[in-house]
């Protein structure tokens, strides 16, 4: 799979990126009756060219829309096009995909285009055809062109020595890759070799690479994880920011739910340069089947469930988004650590009460939250300001809230618990998965991608040979977790016949957490 940072609007942002001069161009759409395929070449130096109705196009440039300008291979010619809309997971490029700017000095030159293509054709068979000699490469590929196209390619030992610099190249490859792993920060080229060789079946699969640096990993082929995504009920979508360096921003990862919800299966890592919606919603368009969860289950990421949100829009059924108790309760805990080692009995307990506000009626989460703040909230200095900002929203002088950043809807889970049965052990398996993979990547591979990618890989494998292990020890467990749900749910069904402060004081015992 290829991927392109694209966007399907040309919009005026694009003006700050190109230069002046192109201002006055008036976008021209393409000719609809030209049937030519469109196609991206390499050249000797890893770059792109792009061929179109016989000429050829350099990329002069892209802006963080995505939106790329190509111009004519020609110095001399100011023909110009734009390239949006993405072709992303495409080996093809949609017509619609591309404007033409300004028109050519020059009538096209089809052979030429033509011989780019057998150039491009013999510097790809030289790497993946170690075998064959150079002359028989180029002798094989002559046999299949006409004359046209043979008159405008380089001479015969120019094309030889192409291919030896090629293969040159790959034994250079060897060598860098023997001490990727000690790199900190790695360019795009080397991403580019990494993806490459770093691809290995019998763990995760890595797709492929994109030119705008979005690099995806899944656990078996397109159709088998889409089919089990599709499947699957309950999906688990969650964000990794703390795992960074100048190239990684941000890890997705989409996992669902087997065996009657008691084990997790990682289906899609996603590494990201950027952490915002354009990202997320090209991911989506391409990865995620047609079919709708009934429930996604997520952590604290604004910009990850307005995402969900806006791809989910247009469907007939719409999922129910809710962010895991155990992600507030990280949060809570993240906060109390910045200014403290330790969290004491008294804080933590403070903490389970504001955790406690997500299986409270959603129309009295406010007056609780009220109360005990006026309780609790010299406890833990700042902590109820924390919650307030994320979860209730500041409250104003005219006695109104301002909107929180998540709202009661996405944190309360009142209204679905009875349709969980296992609650505990859902969250259960969140958390132990969640601090394996957050330990794992934290202590050995925050600053170099190889073995971010590698430790990925490792962990899946882990993950699927200890699955059937896991599952017998859940069932050794089973008699504690079916005591804990039932004391749960009798609680949660109580409220209307306990007080406020005995519900609290019961429900914090059985949280699910």
């Amino acid at each position: 799979m290829i991927f392109e940072d694209t966007t399907t609007s040309f919009t005026n942002d694009f003006l700050t990126d190109i230069d002046m001069g192109s201002l006055n161009e008036v976008p021209l759409q393409t000719n609809s009756t030209i049937s030519e395929p469109i196609q991206i070449i390499s050249t000797q130096r890893g770059k792109r060219k792009l061929l179109l109705d016989g000429y050829i196009y350099r990329l002069d440039r892209s802006n963080d829309r995505g939106i790329e300008q190509w111009r004519c291979s020609k110095k001399s010619c100011r023909g110009r096009i734009h390239l949006h809309n993405s072709f992303l997971f495409s080996s093809t490029i949609n017509r619609t995909n591309v404007t033409l700017v300004s028109s050519h000095s020059h009538a096209s030159e089809p052979a030429q285009c033509e011989a780019a293509i057998v150039i491009d054709h013999i510097r790809t068979t030289a790497q993946h055809n170690q075998h064959e000699s150079p002359k028989d490469i180029v002798h094989r590929l002559l046999r299949s062109v006409n004359n046209e196209t043979a008159a405008n390619l380089p001479s015969i030992t120019a094309m030889q020595r192409s291919i030896q610099r090629r293969r040159q190249q790959q034994k250079s490859l060897d060598s860098f890759l023997i001490n990727i792993e000690h790199e900190e920060n790695l360019t795009t080229n080397d991403i580019e070799i990494l993806y490459r060789s770093i691809n290995d079946s019998s763990l995760l699969h890595i797709n492929e690479l994109a030119y705008n640096q979005i690099l995806v990993l899944t656990c078996d082929n397109e159709q088998n994880y889409r089919n089990k995504l599709a499947n699957t009920s309950i999906w688990l979508c969650t964000t990794f920011h703390e795992i960074k360096n100048d190239y990684l921003q941000c890890i997705l990862i989409i996992q669902v739910f087997e065996n009657n919800n008691e084990t997790l299966l990682p289906l899609i890592y996603a590494l990201l340069p950027s952490n915002t919606n354009v990202f997320y919603m090209k991911l989506f368009n391409e990865l995620l089947p047609l079919q709708t969860p009934k429930y996604i289950l997520t952590n604290f990421d604004k910009i990850l469930i307005d995402s969900l949100k806006n791809f989910f829009h247009n469907h007939t059924i719409l999922p129910d988004i809710k962010i895991c108790s155990i992600f507030l309760h990280y949060e809570l805990c993240k906060f109390i650590q910045q200014y403290k080692r330790i969290i004491h009995d008294m804080e933590y307990k403070s903490i389970k009460y504001l955790l406690a506000l997500a299986y409270i009626p959603q129309l009295d989460v406010i007056m609780a939250f009220e109360a005990l703040q006026e309780i609790y909230s010299s406890s833990i200095e700042g902590i109820y300001d924390k919650f307030e900002d994320l979860c209730i929203g500041r409250l104003r002088p005219n006695g109104h809230r301002s909107q929180p950043l998540f709202t009661t809807t996405l944190w309360n889970w009142t209204d679905v618990v009875p349709y969980f049965d296992n609650l505990l052990l859902i969250n259960t398996n969140i958390k132990q998965w969640n601090d394996m993979f957050r330990t794992s990547l934290l202590t050995s591979s925050y600053r170099s991608c190889y073995k971010i990618i590698r430790t990925i890989q490792q962990l899946y494998q882990h993950q699927i040979n200890t699955k059937n292990r896991k599952i017998e020890t859940n069932k050794t467990n089973i008699i504690i977790q079916n005591y804990y749900t039932n004391k749960f749910r009798q609680i949660i069904q109580s409220y209307q016949s306990l007080s406020f402060e005995e519900y609290l004081l019961n429900l914090i015992e059985y949280l699910p957490i």
